[in-house]
């Protein structure tokens, strides 16, 4: 599971919380762990770690974004046709940018992105093979750079593309 930490120096509790829910955990001077376990995208938030001491309290965001995942996972082409892989994000806004192994140059063409649905709190990608070719297979990468998250930003997603080949048999001749 993920697992948010607030972690204390002083004070007398500690508090941790998810934003859409009452639920909280207090503990003594140390440390305070939840565990959110079958991590969805409505766990993506920034928690709030507050810290009550004799002179006052301090509190803290914790950003948690959640990864959504490709749809694609293996995308088989045959020659001249076309296909879409899609990924999608979750808890906050970004960058994202498609990428293809072996190759540094961001994919442009054929990308679409999706403006950030504030409401469901995602962000959709998606990247379009118009025409397959020998040179679309591969394995592409769908990252993201968040804005707005303290913490470790960068994620990406792995899918890959296979072209299928027409299989040629030999052909008898009778006389």
């Amino acid at each position: 599971g993920l697992r948010p930490d607030c972690r204390l120096d002083q004070g007398r509790s500690s508090l941790l919380r998810h934003p859409d829910s009452s639920a909280t955990a207090v503990s003594p001077v140390g440390s305070q762990t939840i565990t959110i376990e079958d991590v969805g995208e409505t766990d993506a938030a920034a928690y709030a770690c507050a810290v009550t001491f004799p002179q006052g309290s301090k509190t803290q965001a914790v950003s948690v974004a959640v990864l959504g995942s490709l749809t694609m996972e293996v995308l088989y082409l045959v020659p001249g046709a076309s296909g879409t892989l899609t990924c999608i994000f979750y808890g906050y806004d970004g960058v994202v940018e498609w990428t293809k192994s072996g190759e540094s140059a961001a994919i442009t063409e054929g990308v679409t992105t999706d403006d950030y649905d504030t409401v469901n709190k995602r962000k959709q990608s998606t990247l379009t093979i118009s025409t397959a070719e020998d040179a679309d297979e591969g394995e592409y990468n769908c990252g993201i750079t968040f804005t707005g998250v303290s913490d470790e930003t960068d994620t990406k997603s792995t899918a890959r593309v296979y072209l299928m080949r027409p299989c040629l048999l030999p052909i008898a001749t009778i006389h």
